[in-house]
C-alpha cells in the first residue's frame, strides 16, 4: 500500500486531500444537521404562538363588538344592533373553543372558563333580559344591572386580552432571542470546527513542501546554470536521492542527467550552428530591410489605387444614374413621371438639397422634392412675375446667393449661404416650356456642373416634345377609334398574315367578343374559328375569309347566319388596304342586316299574301262583271252576281283597310274616338256577327259580376273582337268552344278569349304579333289569312294603355288575354243631336280625278236632288267657284297634276267670297290630324258608301249653318 502511493506525487497528493474533504464534510454536515433542528424547532414555538395570538386577537374582536353592539342596542333601541350583538357572541363562542384547543397554562385556562362562562350568561340571560326590559322602557332597570357587577367583568376581561398580547408578543421576542443565542453557539462551533481543518490542511501542506517543494528546487536551480552555461556543475546533494525516487519527480530527474550528458555531448555542435545562424541572421536583417521598403511602396500604391476606385465607382454611380435618366427620358410617355424621374436622378448626381420643375403650359404641372405643397402652389402663381423672366429674356442660365431662410437654416446657428440655380428648358421652336430651379445649402454650383444640368434639360426638352406628340397621336387614335367604334357596322382590320390589329365595338358585341380587342383572338386561326363556330361551321364563310384575308381579291361580300343567341343575318365586306401600291392588310366589315333580311322575308309574305288574298277576290269581281256585261241576264242572276261582287268588293276593302290601319298606326296618324261604353255588350254583339256563319263552334261569355265599362274607341273595339273571335273561329277547324271571360283585376279590366284548336308552337309565340306573320306549320296550308289582324289588335290596345298575351299550348288551342285599363273619372260623350231638315238645294262641286268615282258621286248625288258639277283640276275648280258659288264642296285630296286638295282648301279660305262654303273631303289619305288644323272634325276615306255622301250633304245644308266648315264625315270604313 505504501509502495503504491510512492510511485505517485499525484497518488499522495490525492490521498492527502481526501483525508481533509472527508473530515470537512462530516463536520459541516453535522454543524447543518443540528442548526436545521434548531431552526425547525424555532419554527414550530414561534408559529403556536402567532396563531395563539391570533385567535385572542379574534376573542378582542368579537368580545369588543359583542359589548359595542349590545351598547348601540341599548342606546338606540335598534333591532340590527341586537342582531349583530347575538352574531358577535356567537363567533366568541366558536373562537373561544379554538383557543381551548391550544396547550394554555392555568391562568389561560381559568381565564377562558370565565369567559365562556360570561359569553354564554350574556347571549342567553342579559340580552334577553335588556330586550325586554327595552320593550318595557324600564332603564332603572338596565342600570341596576350595569351598577351590579356586570360592567366591571366586562371591563377585567378586556384588561386581561389587552395585558395578554403584550405577553405573547413578549413570549415570541424571548423565543427569537433563546434562537440567536442557539445560532451564534452554533457559528462559533463552526468557526472552531473550521480552524482546525485549517490545522489539517498547513501540516498536509508543509509534508508536501518538504517531499516535493524542495527537490523541485534543486531541479530549478540545476536547470538555470544550465541555461547560464554551466553544464559541467550538475551535481547536488540530493541527487542519488532523486535519482532513486519510484515518483515523477525521480523520473524526472533521471531524464534531466541523461538530458544534460546528451547537452554536453552536443555543446560544440551546437556552437559550430551558432556561428552558421549568425551569418544567416545578418543576411535576413538585409532581406527584411528590403522588404520593409518594398511594403511601404506598396502601401502608397494601394492607397492610390484606392483612391482611384473610388473616384471610378463615383463615377459610375453618376454615369449609371445618367443612364437611368436617358432610359426614363426615351421611353416615359407620362409627364408627371418624367417630371418625378428628372428630379429624382439630377438630386441624386449633383448633391441638392431640393428641386422643382415647372411646366409653362395651361395646367402649369410640375413635380417637386424637398418644397412643400403650398410653397410649390405658391410659385406657381407667381411664375410668370419671377425670374423667369429673366430666362426668357437672356436665355441663359442664371444663379443667385442669399442668406437661408429660418426655416432652411435648421439647427445650425451660423448663418448658412444658399445658391439658387434656374435653368430653361426650351421647345425646338425656342420657346421657353418649362424652368427648372435648384438650391444647395453652403456649396455652389460649378460651371461644369451647370453645363451638364443644360445638356439634360435639354434632352428633357426633347422627351416634352416626345410626349407632345404621342398625347396628339393618342387623341387622333382615340378618336378615330371613337369614330369606327361609333359605326353600325362591326370593323376588322388584319394584316397580311392574318393578325388581327384593330376592331370595333359594334364587332365585339355582335359576335360576342370581348370589348374592342380581345388577346385571346388576335391570330387569323383563332378568330376565323371563332367566327366558324358562331355560323355553325359555314364552310363557304371560312372560304371567303381565307380567300379575302390572303388572296389577291381587292373587294367581296358574303352573307353568313349567326345562330347563338338568336339568329342574325350578317353580310361581310372585304376591302384590301394598299400603300404605295402593296398590299398591307384587309379590312372586313361585319354588317347586321337582320332587320332587312326580316324586312325583306316580310316583303316576301306580303307579296304572297297580296297574290292571294286579292287576286281571288278581283278574279270574283271582274268574272261576274265580264259576265254581266257580255250577256244577257236575268233581273235574279244580275242581282245575285251583283251580291256576289258586292262582297268580294266588301272582302277586298276590308284588307285594304287592314294595310291601311297599319300603316295609320305605325305612322301615329290614327285618330281615335274613344267614349264611355260597356265592353261586355260590344262583345255580345260581335259574337253575334258570327251566330250565322259557323255551325260548329259554339261562341259563349262567361260575365261575372264585373265592371266592364271601359274608354275606349268602340269601332276599334269591335276590329280586335272581331279579328281574335275570326282567329278562334278560323284555327278551330274541328269545331269546339270558343269562351270570352272577363275579369277584374287592380283597376284592370282582363278579357280571355279562349278556343280548343289548334294551338300555338312555342317557337312562335313571341313572333305572333308582328305583321304579315303567319304560321307555317302542316295543319295549317288551307287557313287564309294576311297575317295583319294580330299586329293590329297588338297596336290597337297599346294605344289604348293595355296590353295582350297569349298562352297556348300546341294541339291544345289557346288563350289570348286583352288588358285593358278601367276608367275613372272620364266623362261620356254627348250624343250628337239631330239635325232639322231645310228644304233649301243647290250646287254641289265635285273634285275628283277618277272619272269612275266622279260619275258615281254625281249619280248619288243627282238623284238626292243636288245640281252637280265635276272638275278633275283645281285650279278650273277654283276658277269657276269664284265666278259661281256653290252650296257645297266635294274634293279629293290627291288630284294628280294639278295642286292637291289642301291648297285648294288654302285658296278657298283665303278669299272672303269663299271662306264659308262648307267642304266635304273625300280621300283615301287619313289625314284627319292635318284636317282639324282647317277646322275639319272628320272626313270621308276611300272606299266609302256614296249613300253616305249625299246624307251628310243633307244633313249639313238644310241645317242651313254653312259656316265655312271642313266635314270630314264619320263612316265605317269597311263599308262599301
Amino acid at each position: 500500500m505504501h509502495s503504491y502511493f510512492n510511485k505517485s506525487i499525484n497518488r499522495r497528493f490525492l490521498f492527502i486531500m481526501m483525508i481533509v474533504f472527508t473530515l470537512a464534510f462530516i463536520g459541516i454536515m453535522t454543524i447543518f444537521s443540528i442548526e436545521a433542528s434548531i431552526k425547525e424547532s424555532y419554527k414550530v414555538e414561534r408559529d403556536e404562538l402567532i396563531k395563539k395570538q391570533n385567535v385572542v386577537k379574534e376573542l378582542e374582536h368579537h368580545y369588543t363588538q359583542m359589548i359595542l353592539r349590545e351598547r348601540g342596542f341599548l342606546a338606540f333601541q335598534s333591532q340590527r344592533e341586537l342582531q349583530a350583538s347575538y352574531l358577535e357572541g356567537h363567533k366568541l363562542t366558536e373562537t373561544l373553543s379554538r383557543f381551548q384547543q391550544f396547550p394554555l397554562n392555568e391562568e389561560e385556562k381559568q381565564i377562558s372558563r370565565d369567559l365562556s362562562l360570561f359569553t354564554d350568561k350574556f347571549i342567553h340571560q342579559l340580552l334577553p333580559r335588556f330586550e325586554g326590559l327595552i320593550e318595557k322602557n324600564d332603564y332603572y332597570a338596565i342600570r341596576e344591572i350595569s351598577q351590579s357587577g356586570t360592567t366591571d367583568t366586562i371591563n377585567s376581561f378586556l384588561e386581561y386580552m389587552e395585558h395578554s398580547s403584550s405577553n405573547y408578543n413578549q413570549a415570541l421576542q424571548d423565543h427569537y432571542d433563546h434562537f440567536l443565542k442557539e445560532t451564534q453557539r452554533l457559528n462559533y462551533l463552526l468557526l472552531a470546527y473550521v480552524i482546525f481543518l485549517l490545522a489539517i490542511i498547513q501540516v498536509a501542506i508543509r509534508r508536501i513542501t518538504k517531499d516535493i517543494g524542495r527537490p523541485i528546487q534543486e531541479l530549478s536551480l540545476t536547470s538555470e546554470q544550465l541555461a547560464a552555461g554551466n553544464i559541467g556543475v550538475y551535481n547536488t546533494p540530493y541527487k542519488n536521492q532523486l535519482a532513486n525516487r519510484e515518483d515523477e519527480l525521480g523520473v524526472l530527474t533521471r531524464s534531466f542527467e541523461n538530458m544534460v550528458l546528451s547537452l554536453q555531448s552536443k555543446e560544440e555542435e551546437l556552437y559550430a550552428h551558432n556561428e552558421e545562424l549568425l551569418a544567416q541572421q545578418d543576411e535576413l536583417t538585409d532581406q527584411r530591410n528590403k522588404l520593409e521598403r518594398s511594403l511601404a511602396e506598396q502601401e502608397l500604391v494601394e492607397a492610390k489605387l484606392i483612391q482611384s476606385l473610388d473616384e471610378v465607382e463615383k463615377n459610375r454611380t453618376v454615369l449609371m444614374n445618367l443612364n437611368r435618366l436617358n432610359h426614363d427620358l426615351s421611353i416615359s410617355l407620362d409627364r408627371s413621371v418624367l417630371l418625378d424621374s428628372v428630379l429624382a436622378h439630377t438630386l441624386k448626381i449633383y448633391s441638392m438639397d431640393k428641386a422643382m420643375i415647372v411646366l409653362l403650359n395651361d395646367r402649369n404641372e410640375y413635380s417637386s422634392i424637398g418644397i412643400s405643397k403650398h410653397q410649390a402652389e405658391k410659385f406657381k402663381q407667381c411664375i410668370q412675375d419671377s425670374l423667369v423672366i429673366r430666362l426668357e429674356e437672356t436665355k441663359e442660365p442664371f444663379l443667385s446667393e442669399r442668406t437661408a431662410e429660418p426655416y432652411e437654416q435648421g439647427y445650425h446657428e451660423n448663418p448658412i449661404r444658399v445658391f439658387d440655380l434656374y435653368l430653361p428648358v426650351y421647345s425646338s421652336t425656342e420657346e421657353l416650356i418649362a424652368v427648372f430651379i435648384s438650391s444647395r445649402l453652403g456649396s455652389p454650383f460649378h460651371v461644369e456642373e451647370i453645363n451638364e444640368l443644360t445638356g439634360v434639360m435639354n434632352r428633357v426638352s426633347l422627351s416634352l416634345e416626345k410626349i407632345s406628340l404621342y398625347e396628339e397621336t393618342e387623341s387622333n387614335r382615340q378618336v378615330n377609334q371613337d369614330i369606327i367604334d361609333h359605326v353600325n357596322e362591326g370593323i376588322q382590320l388584319v394584316d397580311l398574315e392574318g393578325q388581327l390589329l384593330q376592331t370595333n365595338r359594334t364587332l365585339c358585341h355582335m359576335l360576342g367578343w370581348e370589348d374592342n380587342f380581345d388577346a385571346g383572338l388576335s391570330i387569323y386561326s383563332q378568330w376565323s374559328r371563332s367566327l366558324e363556330e358562331l355560323s355553325d361551321m359555314d364552310q363557304g364563310l371560312t372560304q371567303y375569309l381565307h380567300e379575302a384575308v390572303f388572296g389577291r381579291s381587292s373587294s367581296s361580300s358574303y352573307q353568313y347566319n349567326i345562330t347563338h343567341p338568336r339568329l342574325r343575318v350578317i353580310k361581310v365586306y372585304a376591302q384590301a388596304i394598299y400603300r404605295n401600291q402593296h398590299k398591307i392588310g384587309t379590312l372586313l366589315v361585319h354588317r347586321d342586316i337582320t332587320a332587312e333580311y326580316e324586312i325583306d322575308q316580310m316583303k316576301s309574305d306580303l307579296v304572297s299574301t297580296v297574290s292571294h288574298e286579292l287576286r281571288t277576290p278581283l278574279t270574283n269581281v271582274l268574272g261576274f262583271a265580264e259576265l254581266m256585261i257580255t250577256r244577257e241576264l236575268k233581273p235574279d242572276r244580275q242581282r245575285k252576281y251583283l251580291e256576289t261582287i258586292y262582297k268580294e268588293a266588301s272582302r277586298l276593302t276590308s284588307l285594304i283597310n287592314d294595310f291601311l290601319d297599319l300603316q295609320r298606326m305605325e305612322s301615329g296618324k290614327q285618330s281615335y274616338q274613344k267614349v264611355k261604353f260597356e265592353l261586355v255588350a260590344l262583345v255580345k254583339e260581335v259574337m253575334d256577327s258570327f251566330k250565322y256563319t259557323t255551325t260548329k263552334h259554339q261562341i259563349t261569355v262567361n260575365h261575372p259580376v264585373v265592371n266592364t265599362t271601359i274608354y275606349a274607341d268602340k269601332e276599334k273595339m269591335v276590329q280586335v273582337f272581331t279579328n281574335l273571335i275570326s282567329n278562334a273561329v278560323k284555327f278551330s277547324p274541328h269545331g269546339g268552344d270558343i269562351i270570352v271571360n272577363f275579369e277584374e283585376n287592380n283597376e284592370q279590366l282582363l278579357i280571355h278569349v279562349s278556343d280548343q284548336g289548334l294551338g300555338i308552337p312555342p317557337e312562335e309565340q313571341s313572333k305572333l304579333f308582328q305583321k304579315f306573320h303567319r304560321i307555317k306549320h302542316d295543319d295549317r296550308h288551307q287557313i287564309g289569312g294576311t297575317g295583319l289582324g294580330l299586329a293590329i289588335c297588338k297596336e290597337i290596345i297599346a294605344e289604348h294603355g293595355g296590353n295582350i298575351e297569349v298562352k297556348s299550348e300546341l294541339g291544345s288551342g289557346s288563350i289570348f288575354t286583352v288588358i285593358l285599363p278601367l276608367p275613372r273619372n272620364q266623362e261620356l260623350d254627348s250624343s250628337p243631336t239631330k239635325p232639322s231638315l231645310n228644304k233649301e238645294f243647290g250646287t254641289v262641286i265635285v273634285i275628283e280625278d277618277d272619272l269612275s268615282l266622279a260619275m258615281l258621286l254625281t249619280d248619288e248625288l243627282t238623284e238626292s236632288g243636288f245640281y252637280v258639277k265635276h272638275y278633275t283640276d283645281g285650279i278650273l275648280a277654283l276658277s269657276e267657284i269664284k265666278q259661281h258659288t256653290p252650296a257645297a264642296i266635294v274634293i279629293d285630296l290627291m288630284l294628280g297634276d294639278s295642286p292637291d286638295g289642301w291648297k285648294v282648301i288654302e285658296e278657298l279660305k283665303k278669299s272672303p267670297e269663299t271662306q264659308a262654303i262648307p267642304i266635304f273631303i273625300s280621300s283615301a289619305l287619313d289625314e284627319k290630324e292635318k284636317g282639324r288644323t282647317f277646322g275639319a272634325k272628320d272626313y270621308l276615306i276611300k272606299p266609302y258608301p256614296p249613300s253616305k255622301l249625299s246624307s251628310i250633304l243633307l244633313q249639313t245644308l238644310l241645317l242651313g249653318t254653312q259656316n265655312g266648315e271642313i266635314h270630314i264625315p264619320h263612316v265605317k270604313e269597311k263599308e262599301v
